[in-house]
């Protein structure tokens, strides 16, 4: 781990391109547009705003397990006393953000997790794998049930990606918590499930499926279409990091108040997610940064 950290510090990822860009919601967007969760109705204006323009595939870190608190069935719980005809007007702050998701290449994100938690489901949805060399997704990580979003928003995405990377939890204190790898794939039940960046490239390719292949020590390489990872035998993927670019960045702020325009998002993969102070975990790369 040493080793590996200190090559990752003589030679980080060149960020001279910028193929991918994170559209984070940050402290300024919370100030902005107030306290996280926001209703879905503002979630699904930021996806409309950033599919506006025309990006290779966007991914969503963010599960949106339980409905939105604004929606209708859920004000009726929690405030019997409103006459029926006044929320059958309403809208449905969840329904608004299914139709954004399915109006362009998104990807949702979903969590394997080991026990059954209340929210959790037995299964998600599943891609193809085409195998050569003899091996298939044995050696995969294996997760007995799903954490993820409402189902609608699921089937309305154009698919799912798996977002669990843990950091290493063995060695000195080197090693503990740092960043180095993460499964290109995992099974959760019977699905087989892309990471989330892998997933957006499938989506942007309009592949069907993903192919692996395997050599005597199990897999190695994971990949769709021409593009191809190298990985471990057990389908994780060594990460090369680069430092900290600001041009890669952009607050959901600026998306939504109109300073940053759709355009800086074509032909480009978008991740959407959360790195305002208290909403997130922080991990550590190799190159001592935390993000």
């Amino acid at each position: 781990h040493l080793l590996f950290d200190h090559y990752q510090r003589l030679q980080p990822r060149d960020r001279s391109a910028v193929p991918a860009l994170v559209v984070e919601i940050d402290e300024a967007s919370l100030v902005a547009q107030g306290q996280w969760p926001w209703p879905r109705d503002r979630v699904a204006d930021l996806v409309a705003r950033i599919l506006a323009g025309r990006p290779l595939a966007m991914g969503i870190d963010i599960l949106f397990v339980e409905p939105d608190r604004l929606s209708p069935p859920e004000l009726a719980r929690r405030l019997p006393q409103l006459p029926g005809e006044t929320l059958a007007g309403l809208p449905d702050p969840d329904r608004r953000l299914a139709q954004a998701l399915a109006a362009g290449p998104t990807v949702l994100a979903v969590s394997g997790v080991a026990a059954a938690l209340p929210t959790a489901r037995p299964g998600g949805r599943s891609v193809s794998l085409v195998s050569r060399g003899g091996g298939g997704s044995e050696g995969l990580p294996a997760y007995g049930a799903a954490l993820g979003s409402l189902p609608a928003l699921e089937e309305a995405a154009a698919g799912v990606g798996l977002i669990n990377t843990p950091p290493d939890r063995a060695g000195g204190d080197a090693d503990l918590g740092v960043l180095r790898r993460l499964p290109l794939a995992g099974r959760i039940g019977d699905a087989l499930v892309p990471a989330l960046g892998l997933e957006m490239v499938r989506v942007a390719l309009g592949a069907a499926a993903l192919e692996a292949q395997s050599g005597l020590r199990g897999l190695e390489t994971v990949g769709v279409g021409d593009y191809r990872l190298p990985t471990r035998a057990d389908g994780q993927l060594l990460l090369h990091f680069g430092r900290l670019a600001p041009d890669r960045r952009v607050s959901a702020a600026s998306v939504l108040d109109g300073s940053f325009a759709p355009a800086g998002f074509a032909g480009r993969f978008v991740i959407l997610g959360l790195t305002g102070v208290g909403l997130v975990d922080q991990v550590l790369t190799p190159l001592g940064e935390k993000i």
